[in-house]
């Protein structure tokens, strides 16, 4: 794949098929978006080069400059979303997805361009959620940083502090504490973060959620 705006014009005004996909299921947009070359990517798209065509892996060309932390790629393609905080079947919209890939610059690119920080999926699951999933101190901070909120609860009332304690994650939990986290929040079993600590045998983080509980223990 020549990085060569001037070739990709020749050859699409020759009727080259801008859409056309390889044996993965690639077509030409997945492939400047993967190289992170913007000139070509706007000439395939002047050329009507579809956005939503997904590869072999289910990824469109705007998932794989995110994958691919294709910085300039992915500004040139969100020009082309009526909305961006449009969502997949299973209610993700794209925050969700470049937190699930650790893509941390195209996140802070996302953050600046008018996504929707708190948007929930399916199961109530956040981008907060997610990023304490993956263990991501560095996205759990920057989520935080701006602006996300530290208690969405997902579809089993369980909120990130609920998961961190699952996880027995250390810095997250420390994290969120930090960043105003409620330790009383219970999920739909009645238990509080601690209380979910316990039964998961979370012993990095009992200390931690007990010292915290007992000094915001609400009182009788």
């Amino acid at each position: 794949f020549c990085n060569s705006s001037d070739v990709a014009e020749i050859l699409i005004k020759a009727g080259s098929d801008v859409n056309l996909t390889d044996e993965i299921n690639h077509t030409p947009l997945h492939v400047s978006a993967f190289s992170n070359s913007p000139e070509i990517a706007e000439r395939l798209l002047k050329h009507n080069a579809e956005t939503t065509i997904k590869d072999a892996v289910g990824f469109t060309s705007f998932q794989t400059a995110i994958v691919r932390d294709s910085l300039e790629v992915v500004k040139l393609l969100l020009g082309h979303f009526e909305d961006v905080n449009v969502s997949e079947g299973d209610n993700h919209n794209i925050i969700h997805f470049a937190v699930s890939e650790n893509s941390i610059e195209s996140i802070k690119l996302l953050l600046q361009s008018g996504f929707d920080i708190n948007h929930k999926d399916e199961n109530g699951l956040s981008p907060l959620h997610v990023a304490v999933n993956k263990n991501s101190v560095e996205i759990g901070k920057l989520l935080l940083d701006n602006n996300s909120d530290p208690n969405p609860t997902d579809k089993n009332n369980l909120s990130p502090l609920h998961w961190s304690a699952i996880n027995n994650s250390v810095d997250i939990t420390k994290l969120l504490l930090e960043y105003g986290a409620d330790v009383t929040i219970k999920d739909k079993l009645g238990r509080t973060p601690l209380a979910v600590a316990k039964f998961y045998n979370s012993s990095d983080i009992l200390p931690i959620l007990s010292q915290w509980t007992d000094v915001h223990r609400k009182p009788d």
